[in-house]
């Protein structure tokens, strides 16, 4: 018989052997499935993580960081322009496979309607008519147009009316017929391009001369022929490549920069211009896919290290079972190899038989936790990635499991029939086999531990320091556990606490027990660290976003005006719980300005205190007590004017109010005439309580007419203001000029008979100073106090500090605090109130975000009441939301493997309990049993059988879950909170109470379960 044909006649021996021992071999089954599957979960976890890292990275990124713009100068004056051949070079230079495409081109120009005029570029781009909401039709001929509805209402137009382009670029101006009116349905999506298409400019303040355009500069968009026959000689041709997941997961980073390098190279010399920002989103999603490619490969492996050093315990316990079996096999002669291959193929096969379910399962854990793998050349790699890590678990398995077997198999005859194994004597050998192998780990530990506070996140030992920690101190512990329980056991002989003597015997004299407490140690401190770097990373997302959010819930709404949103906010919450208005400057004016409706500041906003102050103090701050408006009660308002003398040309008197609703309403008298005379105006909406409140005045050279500037009036003009409808306006201290830097207003004094005005003659003023004719009411205090975060000098608030409210005309401020940190703006902005911003300026002069913050639990009908106020919701946000957005990152994409790890590492744990408490079962009973013969009661011996598992799984929690606590203080965050590095505020604590709670709640459970379930069985075994 040869040696293949005597191995293979063991292996029915084998397996008969198995089958005798059915719980024991399911349990290492179980135990070698966990193990291919953490390794086999690694490799489909990293490239499925990674291709939706690409995808969440390109959604969070602002448009420009996804574009690459090729563009160059246009002309079509001659009614011709080379549009395919534009494209055709640029798709010849520039290959970006997976990139989308937009095609656009841009004539600068404005845009005149029967209201006013608008900086609108003209336009023509690809699939427009897709990107919008319309009203009308797309635009089809030569002279159609769309026009956005804000620039629409500027200029007073609507479908089927008339505009008129006029630009530098061409000598007559282009009549457009308005086929439709849009709306972006999402202004920051990258088909809108960098920048120039959407309203991004500043709009001049309502004082400004009547030939400055005025409006948000919305494009004004024409078909391709029609950009043709505009005949525009100076106009700009543009291909947006858009980045996409696909598009950034097809290429590596370096082909990405060789391809725009090599692509702004060849169009250079072709007469284009490259722009881009990508390399900052590209950088961003490679430090994603770095961390979980350095992360999760090396938690997995720990993870199988771990694992084997389950299966050596396992085996180890089977072998020291099997002792009799293997001394009498001995006895009889049997050959040392053909004992070799009977104990080693009853541990190879469970190890062998655990690959294929360990294969399905790390598949499926990998699949729930990322999705899969979408690429095919991926998913080919995956699975060969996968193949390899599930040979080398195997093989790591066979090899531990081999190791396990050696010491029985080379005992001599008479060790292997004793019926307890005799605890080896210390010896050099042993110390070298065995402390010199703690002693390398706790090493190891220490020099990770070093390089954690040395070197950073992501160096050498780093990422590895958590699990080297826990792996040395389960170890160390393991071995305090027979001198710890000798004690115990001594003590409780001489006490007469017969159940602490039994139970300190058990664990001080069984051998391998120092092993399984080592095992259930380490997966504790595993469950306990991830738990907290859970908690912490948890914490740190919910911090970043209630920061850049503002409150539980923020709605983006229509642009509107101030008066109005306050209004509609104060009106849909009138207890001032819920409901917040808020107006944020969308410039990148320093410093940037959140206006609030700060009243309700406290109520609403959600406030962390990394902010530095709290928000009642900081209402108080930025309300302080104010003269009061002025109401204005009726349907005819009655001015009563002396006109002492009047300038060139005509001369305007118009009232600036507020209606009820909060829309700015403007009540026109004259023209003026020189002598005291009543001026009336009808059909206001003041005319029921609570009316309308008075803003000021206007003189102006020609009629007000709402959406339009308000025209300069003309110098050397002096008159009296006596009354409006009763109202006196003799008080001077409540009456003031515009705080418009750059413009000179009237001078006022009064006197018992009313206001004086009086505008100084022509020749008084000076290059680069307008006329302003505006007298506003004082019912805000000026200067305006702000709260401001970061340094005067950073915010250009040194000196005379102003800010430019809304972003428009800057006024006068005082910083009433500096705080760290403030909502939305970070370490950098001014908070101020908006109600009282509403009253120092114009209303609606710059871009701006509208917005209503909501507090916790606002009722539904709140946000119903707002919609029926007419404010039109752009974007709802929460917190919970912006936090889940952040949960897409590389680093909590790590994280959450290393939660799986420390799942499956307690569950191996419990496995490890199970098969030691089932191989030991009947020695253990028949040792009770022995002791009840001599007069135990046998209650204390079922308690005894509870309390050696209870007591050994009980304190190796307990070392756990406190070594937990100091190796995440010791090694600290090896993984990045944040892909982007932010740290606007303080990283929260690195120990969290409730995550450590949750992690001793499962290990309790899991582990607690297999240690009853093990103390039940010999239990019932004793009481047979």
């Amino acid at each position: 018989m040869t040696r293949s044909t005597r191995s293979m006649s063991m292996v029915p021996v084998a397996l008969g052997a198995l089958r005798a021992r059915r719980a024991q071999t399911a349990v290492l089954l179980l135990i070698a499935a966990l193990v291919t599957a953490a390794a086999v979960a690694a490799p489909f976890f990293v490239l499925a993580a990674s291709e939706s890292l690409a995808a969440h990275d390109v959604s969070l990124a602002p448009a420009g960081q996804r574009l690459v713009t090729a563009s160059r100068a246009l002309s079509v004056s001659d009614g011709s322009a080379p549009f395919d051949q534009y494209r055709s070079d640029i798709r010849r230079d520039l290959r970006l496979p997976g990139f989308d495409q937009v095609t656009g081109a841009t004539a600068d120009g404005v845009v005149t309607g029967p209201a006013g005029s608008a900086a609108s570029p003209l336009a023509a781009r690809d699939d427009v008519c897709a990107q919008v909401v319309l009203r009308g039709g797309c635009p089809t001929g030569t002279d159609d147009a769309l026009v956005s509805t804000q620039t629409a209402a500027d200029l007073g137009v609507g479908v089927g009316d008339r505009v008129r382009f006029t630009t530098p670029a061409r000598d007559t101006p282009l009549v457009l017929r308005v086929s439709g009116l849009y709306q972006p349905r999402d202004p920051a999506a990258p088909y809108w391009g960098a920048g120039g298409l959407l309203a991004t400019a500043t709009r001049p303040a309502a004082s400004a001369a009547a030939d400055r355009p005025r409006g948000t500069p919305d494009a004004v968009f024409v078909t391709w022929d029609g950009l043709r026959a505009s005949r525009v000689a100076d106009a700009r041709y543009a291909v947006d490549h858009i980045a996409t997941p696909a598009g950034l997961n097809a290429l590596t980073a370096a082909d990405i920069g060789r391809a725009v390098d090599d692509g702004a190279a060849r169009l250079k010399a072709d007469g284009y211009q490259l722009d881009t920002d990508l390399p900052r989103l590209v950088d961003r999603v490679l430090t994603d896919q770095r961390t979980i490619q350095l992360g999760v490969p090396l938690g997995a492996g720990q993870l199988v290290l771990f694992g084997w050093y389950a299966l050596f315990l396992a085996v180890t316990a089977e072998a020291t079972a099997r002792r009799a079996d293997i001394g009498l096999l001995k006895l009889r002669g049997l050959p040392r190899r053909r004992i070799w291959s009977l104990a080693g193929l009853q541990s190879a096969l469970p190890v062998l038989a655990g690959l294929l379910p360990g294969v399905l399962l790390g598949y499926l854990l990998a699949r729930a936790l990322a999705g899969g793998v979408a690429d095919p050349g991926q998913r080919r790699l995956a699975v060969a990635l996968a193949a390899g890590a599930a040979a080398v678990a195997v093989l790591g398995g066979l090899l531990a499991a081999l190791m396990a077997e050696r010491r029985t198999v080379r005992a001599d005859v008479a060790e292997l029939l004793r019926r307890t194994p005799r605890r080896p004597k210390p010896g050099r050998r042993r110390i070298l086999r065995a402390e010199m192998v703690d002693l390398a780990l706790a090493a190891l530990a220490l020099a990770a531990v070093y390089q954690v506070h040395s070197a950073g996140q992501g160096s050498g030992l780093v990422v590895l320091a958590p699990g080297l920690v826990a792996f040395a101190a389960g170890l160390l512990a393991a071995r305090l556990l027979p001198p710890v329980a000798a004690r115990v056991a001594r003590a409780g002989l001489r006490g007469g606490r017969l159940r602490a003597a039994l139970t300190g015997t058990y664990l001080a004299r069984r051998p391998g027990l120092g092993r399984l407490f080592a095992l259930v140690a380490i997966a504790s401190t595993l469950a306990g660290y991830a738990a907290l770097a859970w908690g912490t990373s948890a914490a740190a997302r919910h911090q970043r976003a209630v920061l850049e959010v503002g409150a539980d819930r923020v709605l983006t709404v229509a642009p509107v005006a101030t008066g109005r949103l306050l209004s509609a906010v104060r009106q849909a919450d009138p207890s001032g719980r819920y409901a917040m208005a808020a107006v944020q400057t969308a410039t990148s004016a320093v410093p940037a300005v959140l206006a609030v409706d700060s009243t309700r500041l406290a109520a609403v906003a959600a406030w962390s205190p990394g902010y530095g102050s709290v928000p009642d103090r900081l209402a108080t701050l930025l309300h302080p007590p104010a003269p009061a408006p002025v109401p204005v009660v009726a349907d005819r308002l009655r001015f009563t004017v002396t006109v002492n003398a009047l300038g060139p040309g005509s001369t305007y008197l118009t009232a600036i109010l507020s209606g009820p609703d909060g829309r700015r309403v403007l009540a026109g008298y004259g023209p003026l005439a020189v002598g005291r005379h009543d001026y009336e105006t009808a059909g206001t909406p003041c005319a029921t309580p609570p009316g309308c409140r008075l803003d000021g005045f206007a003189l102006t050279g020609a009629a007000a007419v709402a959406g339009r500037p308000l025209d300069a009036p003309a110098p050397g003009l002096d008159l009296v203001l006596h009354s409006l409808s009763g109202a006196g306006l003799a008080d001077r201290d409540r009456w003031r000029p515009s705080t418009d830097p750059v413009s000179v207003g009237p001078v006022l004094h009064s006197d018992p008979s009313g206001l004086h005005v009086t505008l100084p003659a022509g020749d008084s003023f000076t290059d680069g100073v307008r006329r302003d004719g505006q007298i506003l009411l004082v019912d805000a205090p000026t200067p305006v106090p702000v709260v401001l975060a970061g340094q005067l000098r950073d915010a250009g608030l040194v000196g005379e500090p102003a800010v430019g409210l809304f972003a428009s005309t800057a006024v006068p401020v005082r910083v009433a605090a500096q705080v760290p940190v403030l909502p939305r703006l970070g370490r950098a902005g001014a908070l101020v109130d908006l109600d009282y911003a509403d009253r120092l300026v114009d209303d609606g002069n710059g871009p701006r975000v509208s917005q209503v913050w909501l507090a916790a639990g606002t009722p539904a009908a709140v946000v119903d009441r707002l919609r029926a106020a007419g404010l039109r919701v752009l974007e709802d946000e929460t917190v919970g939301g912006r936090a889940a957005r952040y949960a897409g990152s590389g680093p909590v994409a790590a994280l959450r493997f290393q939660l799986l790890g420390a799942v499956l590492a307690v569950i191996l744990a419990g496995a490890g309990v199970v098969l030691v408490a089932a191989v030991e079962r009947d020695p253990r009973a028949e040792e009770l049993t022995a002791l009840r013969h001599q007069g135990l009661p046998a209650r204390a011996a079922r308690a005894s059988a509870f309390d050696g598992y209870a007591w050994l799984t009980g304190a190796a929690l307990l070392a756990g879950l406190l070594v937990a606590p100091v190796d995440r203080l010791v090694t600290g965050a090896v993984l990045p909170l944040f892909s982007d590095d932010w740290r606007v505020l303080p990283p929260p604590p690195l120990l969290g109470p409730g995550a450590l709670l949750v992690a001793v709640g499962c290990a309790v459970v899991l582990i607690g379960a297999a240690a009853g379930f093990a103390g039940y069985q010999l239990a019932r075994r004793v009481s047979r």
